[in-house]
């Protein structure tokens, strides 16, 4: 994975700097898998980009709420599931059940609770999680779509002889997951394209 600050090089020289190391790393003019390396570099490429600006700003817009984080997606359920499994590849999956199009992780300590970049929160050691994730498949005008909604259930615990409490989330976590599994998505219908045009020759 990529870390650091996306911010510490202007746009430009970040651009030209990976775009020159992409074509020297996949350029071979004697390669016919050439153009197809080359179409793969430039769309990782588009991706890092992407991926630095989508928590360039603290100001995200979100307000702090216990509901679901939902999005549409507009392609076939096999290839969403796929999608969400490598979006949530990292976390520790304790429900995972295509069929019912339930996905939940097991329960998330305070020592590894997800912080975004931008914030250098410290959990308290109270506090833990599990995401939940619902996957309803359906129709939209005729082609396939699929609603994803993904909820976060955050407590904080007292003590040892009270109940926990359900706290509200920011939603990043949420957003960040939609964002990979969009991205997945298109990465995916990118090469399947490049794949088709290679068979036709």
């Amino acid at each position: 994975p990529i870390e650091g600050n996306c911010s510490s090089l202007p746009a430009q020289s970040t651009l030209a700097l990976l775009a020159r190391l992409m074509i020297t790393l996949t350029w071979s003019p004697t390669s016919p898998e050439t153009p197809m390396n080359l179409n793969k570099c430039m769309l990782s490429l588009l991706v890092v980009l992407s991926g630095c600006s989508l928590f360039s700003k603290e100001d995200t817009g979100l307000t702090e709420t216990m509901d679901a984080h939902k999005e549409v997606f507009y392609y076939e359920y096999e290839k969403v599931w796929r999608a969400t499994q490598v979006a949530l590849a990292k976390y520790p999956i304790k429900l995972n059940d295509q069929d019912a199009g339930l996905l939940e992780t097991e329960v998330i300590p305070a020592r590894k609770i997800w912080t975004p970049p931008h914030k250098a929160e410290k959990h308290p050691f109270a506090h833990q999680y599990r995401l939940a994730i619902k996957a309803i498949k359906g129709k939209s005008q005729g082609r396939p779509a699929v609603q994803l909604r993904i909820t976060k259930y955050k407590t904080r615990q007292k003590d040892f002889f009270s109940d926990s409490d359900r706290l509200p989330s920011d939603g990043l976590e949420e957003e960040m997951l939609l964002y990979r599994i969009r991205r997945e998505l298109l990465i995916q219908k990118a090469l399947d394209r490049a794949a088709s045009k290679d068979n036709s020759f």
